[in-house]
């Protein structure tokens, strides 16, 4: 027996001859996947051209303000066409004119849709299928290199021996100036006697470790900004005193020794002017802690409005993908058939 539209009759799950109607099409499904998925695609390169294209960094001060929203918007709107073209294709090559059925078949091309955008992003080919879940994926990543960005390339932990070099006639007392200058030395002399005396004590390799662990524990500290300043500050404190230290106790007086016998002063003196480098020492590792300190800031500051661009870039991922299931099924409820269409038979009951 053969249903015609002329004389419909009343839909039921099976035909007159006992025959069970098939209520799902997968090739339905698939060619409507495949149709949303194409003009996904086009839309994508579209927008891509109508962007760059309205991008005028000559003229305009600020050439991407409001690119973040416009992109946004196009992304929902072009995302609900291409669904719902889907949408609309699978229920009317499916055939069956039930309306449940038919929102469910274009549905279901929005969950197929769904899946592969996604396989397709965790697999780095997610530009296929537009900018969506890449630009989340950007965002994450852009919080971590924000806050790296942030903390001083040239972070480091003053070199005592570079800070003995550059010592002024100034930097030291006027009894010390005219000591100086009864005995003939002169500030080049003192300069190379400090420089060669502390390099004594610390060597090219103590300073690396110390620039080292100083590197090493802003990288650890990238995981909690708000501890950037503490962690930094506690390993500037193990390097100026206790058994990590740079410049121990007893590398100041092997200090005051070896510059008393090259200098020919008396220990006071002497120690007037290693105090005078330790000053200098002082000054360094306060600029770093402040620079650590501003760093810390500007680090949280990052983290934060990064975070809230992710935030805000997965509500309104998960926004379209919402509208999008709607405009799929309302679409495919659209598209059915007002009859059967075709083969829709199966012989098993």
């Amino acid at each position: 027996m053969s249903i015609t539209s002329s004389n419909p009759m009343p839909y039921s799950s099976t035909d007159p001859t006992g025959l069970a109607i098939r209520r799902v099409s997968w090739g339905a499904i698939f060619v409507g996947a495949v149709l949303a998925a194409a003009l996904m695609v086009l839309f994508s390169i579209l927008g891509l051209a109508i962007g760059f294209g309205v991008v005028d960094p000559a003229t305009e001060a600020d050439p991407l303000a409001g690119l973040a929203t416009a992109t946004a918007i196009y992304f929902i709107v072009t995302q609900l066409i291409s669904l719902g073209v889907g949408g609309f294709a699978a229920a009317r090559l499916a055939g069956v004119p039930r309306a449940t059925t038919a929102a469910l078949h274009g549905a279901s091309v929005w969950a197929v849709t769904t899946l592969v955008t996604a396989w397709l992003a965790i697999s780095g080919a997610g530009m296929l299928l537009g900018a969506g879940a890449n630009a989340l994926t950007a965002l994450v990543n852009t919080t971590t290199d924000a806050v790296e960005y942030v903390v001083p390339d040239d972070m480091s932990f003053p070199d005592i021996s570079d800070l003995a070099a550059n010592i002024s006639i100034e930097d030291l007392p006027q009894p010390l100036q005219s000591r100086l200058e009864e005995e003939n030395i002169t500030i080049a002399q003192l300069q190379r006697d400090l420089t060669a005396a502390f390099r004594e004590v610390v060597s090219t390799d103590e300073q690396t470790r110390a620039m080292e662990l100083l590197r090493s524990t802003a990288m650890d500290a990238l995981r909690t900004p708000g501890d950037i300043s503490a962690d930094i500050n506690a390993a500037l404190d193990r390097l100026v005193g206790g058994e990590q230290a740079i410049f121990s106790a007893e590398d100041r007086e092997e200090v005051l020794i070896v510059l008393e016998r090259r200098l020919g002063l008396t220990p006071a003196e002497v120690e007037q002017i290693v105090q005078t480098v330790e000053a200098g020492v002082d000054t360094a590792i306060a600029e770093v802690r402040s620079a650590v300190d501003a760093a810390q800031a500007e680090a949280v500051e990052l983290a934060q409005a990064s975070a809230e661009a992710v935030s805000s870039a997965a509500f309104w991922l998960t926004l379209a993908s919402i509208l999008g299931l709607a405009a799929a099924a309302g679409a495919g409820f659209a598209g059915r058939p007002d009859d059967l269409v075709g083969s829709r038979y199966s012989d098993r009951a």
